[in-house]
């Protein structure tokens, strides 16, 4: 690989991370997971041995992996609710018809 090559490609990868964080603050998972994808298959053509790059990446996926934690834990209290909603009906509906 030539340098310029080689410094288009880290730009990218930079890039891709960078719009992956943004994707995951505005909670877009589709785009978060397109962003991924589309990384991953640069990484695995040239793995980077800039330490401030790799830093960056690291850093970022790690806010990406909390945000999506947090979404994760947010439809779960979320699917809770609606499960308590439903039970609380059905109870309802048990009693009255009774």
């Amino acid at each position: 690989m030539t340098t310029q090559l080689i410094s288009d490609t880290r730009k990218r990868v930079v890039e891709l991370t960078e719009r992956m964080g943004e994707a995951a603050r505005r909670s877009d998972w589709r785009e978060v997971q397109r962003l991924v994808d589309e990384r991953g298959a640069l990484l695995n053509r040239e793995i980077t041995d800039d330490e401030v790059t790799i830093v960056n990446i690291v850093r970022t996926d790690r806010a990406v992996t909390e945000l999506a934690a947090a979404e994760r834990d947010k439809i779960k209290k979320e699917l809770e609710k609606i499960s308590q909603g439903r039970r609380a009906v059905n109870a309802y509906r048990d009693n009255r018809s009774r």
